[in-house]
């Protein structure tokens, strides 16, 4: 016991120390460790939705590309078969029917490429449009808890902008 009180151990402060550290161990625990997991938690889910939103996005942008790739094919089976009838026409007529066939399967060829472009086009500007609406829904699930309304909404303006001005 002597050899204990040369090193300066008292039992009572110790003791003491024990109970302190227990206290401040339960006031963290209770008051900073659960909150903390509870933020890390929001922010994996917020995490998750964000690349589930991504991966949505994507598959419809697949399913888009496929789309217009059948259609494209569609025109192009529908070209071929007006070229074909304008062809066997122009065998029976005379020379005068002849180039008038040729001249209607150009302008419904030129149309069919005209309403293929403009099919394109829109596919693309819907598609532009749900991009820059997910993106916008992303970003704002991201930082609605790194800042504040204030600044969430100078991010997103500037953001709607920086879309605005990449779209067109």
């Amino acid at each position: 016991m002597e050899l204990i009180k040369q090193f300066g151990f008292d039992p009572v402060l110790f003791f003491a120390q024990i109970v302190n550290f227990a206290i401040v161990l339960w006031v963290l625990k209770r008051f900073l460790y659960k909150p903390l997991l509870d933020v890390l938690k929001k922010r994996e889910q917020t995490i998750l939705e964000g690349i589930k939103n991504a991966q949505e996005a994507e598959k419809r942008l697949e399913e888009a590309t496929r789309r217009e790739k059948q259609i494209l094919l569609k025109a192009q089976d529908e070209a071929k078969k007006m070229l074909e009838e304008a062809k066997t026409q122009s065998l029976l007529t005379i020379q005068k029917a002849e180039s008038e066939a040729k001249q209607l399967t150009q302008s419904m060829i030129e149309e069919t490429r005209i309403q293929i472009a403009q099919q394109v086009q829109d596919v693309e500007k819907k598609l532009r449009s749900q991009i820059s609406f997910i993106a916008v829904e992303f970003l704002r699930k991201s930082i609605s808890q790194l800042f504040e309304d204030k600044d969430q909404e100078k991010i997103l303006d500037r953001a709607m902008k920086q879309l605005q001005k990449d779209s067109n």
